[in-house]
């Protein structure tokens, strides 16, 4: 009975004197071993070199203890196969005495497949540590109770808590101002259950409170992970001053450039109106009116700012039309009337050498074209003419028709819009035409 059971136990059995000579191994042991039972008996470990030289002392004091009448284990043996292999067991001493000999027990567990988990894990984990160790963002983890149980190097040179002044700490207590403490622990109390948050899967922007009491500009990326059956949040931080400070100056930046080129503009619009004094600050007028029909239209922000700066150079062609045509009283004769109609072209020409944002130079191109083909320079029609210059259309006509000209008197802007009104869908864009009307009539517009 003894000898089945020794024989097919799972773990590998042996026995050997004090010395470590084997005497008797079961089936689990050759199996770990890969040497047969009668290769084995009668040598001990150190003939068979089955323990590494690093190990032999500690394998010998083992056997010291046993003679000594001590068990010993379970300790952990890289073992070398008959093959040449390595396996690690985990092993057990008893001694006994049989017919006033001592002899040892050995119990040998194979744990090979346990020792290479461990070690992947063990590698993992030094990766891992590596990488938050080397990470400029702040990596934390927070358990379901809001407290940290995790913080790398980045998060105690960002918040200036060391690790052992952050672990087991409340975040919202002493990381979230004082008017986001009360919201911080409702969320927590809400992750703590479900595992969800409205933050979680998002990258927000928030401030944190630092160490010394400044407020700082963070960016926060939340995730959830389940931990023995525990929710827990795995935060990355981001400190964004810097950022928040690059976006200032940029924006800075943008504004200087944006109020040169409107000078520039300015300037230009100018110019082109002394040329032309029977039509000085039309296109200031028309650059009031075309933006609010197309806000009215709900054109989009970028659209809005090509047409404002489209409308103050729109006559910028007219540089090429002798002063004395544009002042000229009397009806012009078909030569003239072919110069004055070049000048959309002629402005397009000199915009579309200049980098202009959008559409602008294409705009300045169509503004004298019509809905129904007769229009100018080139006799567009409906769809092939840009949204944005059957606004400016529209806002041009009516200027023009409400201020003086050498060849005719101002008409008002009654009769302005009566004019725009019947010449809907001919000339004009009807959407346009009904945003100019509910402009004058329901937004009270007025030229400055």
């Amino acid at each position: 009975m003894f000898r089945i059971l020794f024989e097919y136990a799972p773990d590998a059995y042996f026995l050997c004197t004090t010395k470590g000579a084997f005497i008797d191994g079961n089936r689990a042991a050759e199996v770990l071993s890969g040497y047969r039972k009668d290769e084995i008996v009668g040598k001990s470990f150190a003939e068979l070199h089955m323990i590494p030289r690093s190990s032999m002392q500690r394998a010998l004091s083992l056997l010291v203890k046993n003679a000594l009448g001590q068990p010993t284990g379970p300790d952990e043996f890289a073992l070398t196969t008959k093959s040449g292999g390595t396996v690690y067991a985990e092993i057990r001493t008893y001694p006994t005495t049989v017919a006033g000999r001592t002899i040892v027990l050995g119990i040998a567990r194979d744990v090979t497949e346990r020792k290479k988990t461990e070690e992947k894990l063990r590698e993992s984990e030094e990766k891992f540590k590596s990488i938050s160790a080397c990470a400029q963002d702040a990596i934390l983890m927070i358990d379901n109770r809001g407290r940290v149980s995790y913080w790398n190097h980045a998060a105690e040179r960002i918040f200036g808590y060391t690790a052992e002044e952050a672990l087991g700490r409340e975040i919202h207590e002493w990381l979230a101002p004082e008017s986001f403490r009360a919201v911080s622990f409702e969320h927590v109390n809400r992750f703590k259950e479900t595992g969800r948050g409205s933050a979680l899967g998002r990258i927000i922007e928030l401030e944190a409170v630092r160490k010394d009491g400044a407020r700082i500009p963070i960016e926060l990326s939340l995730s959830a992970v389940k931990l023995q059956r525990e929710w827990h949040a795995i935060g990355i931080v981001r400190d964004i001053t810097e950022r928040r400070k690059d976006k200032k100056q940029l924006e800075e930046s943008l504004r200087r450039v944006q109020k040169s080129m409107d000078a520039i503009i300015q300037a230009v619009s100018l110019t082109i109106d002394m040329r032309d004094p029977y039509t000085s600050d039309h296109q200031r007028r028309v650059a009031q009116l075309a933006p609010a029909i197309a806000v009215d239209m709900n054109f989009s922000p970028d659209q809005i700012e090509s047409i404002r700066v489209a409308s103050l150079i729109h006559d910028l062609g007219k540089f090429a039309v002798p002063s004395e045509i544009l002042s000229k009283p009397g009806r012009l004769d078909e030569a003239e009337l072919q110069l004055i109609r070049e000048h959309p072209k002629t402005g397009f020409d000199i915009l579309s050498k200049i980098d202009l944002p959008g559409t602008i130079a294409q705009i300045v191109y169509q503004h004298h074209e019509r809905m129904n083909g007769t229009g100018y320079p080139r006799g567009l029609a409906g769809p092939d003419i840009l949204p944005e210059a059957r606004v400016l259309a529209v806002a041009e006509a009516v200027e023009a028709m409400t201020s003086h000209r050498p060849y005719r008197p101002a008409l008002g802007i009654e009769q302005a819009l009566q004019e725009i009104t019947q010449a809907k869908g001919v000339l004009f864009d009807p959407e346009v035409v009904e945003a100019c009307l509910r402009v004058f009539a329901i937004k009270k517009f007025e030229f400055k």
